[in-house]
């Protein structure tokens, strides 16, 4: 018997983030008011098999590395990097541009 595939969407991020994240549908989400609270969070999602993606805001990610670090060399979930608020557009172009050449490997202009 095969493992099922991860299905799942979850994230970690600040409440203005995560209230985007609702309204795009996204259900597993967990508020932190600073970088400290997301670590047990986190270290309970690497141990779930049921999430496919993971999203975390850049302060986490960069908080968290050597967690981070350990799931991005695993199939899944795969890691979604969020800019911050407050982060100008040009980053925030960046930053898409190198998740979709990772995830589908296009390079996009824009």
């Amino acid at each position: 018997m095969s493992t099922p595939t991860p299905s799942l969407i979850a994230a970690i991020a600040d409440e203005v983030t995560i209230m985007g994240l609702r309204l795009a549908g996204i259900t597993d989400v967990h508020v932190v008011n600073n970088v400290q609270e997301s670590r047990p969070i986190l270290e309970d999602i690497a141990n779930r098999n049921d999430i496919a993606v993971l999203m975390l805001t850049k302060d986490i990610v960069e908080y968290n590395k050597k967690i981070v670090n350990r799931l991005l060399n695993q199939h899944f979930p795969i890691i979604i990097e969020i800019p911050k608020e407050g982060v100008d557009q040009e980053e925030q172009n960046a930053t898409l541009k190198e998740l979709v050449r990772k995830a589908i490997g296009i390079d996009l202009n824009l």
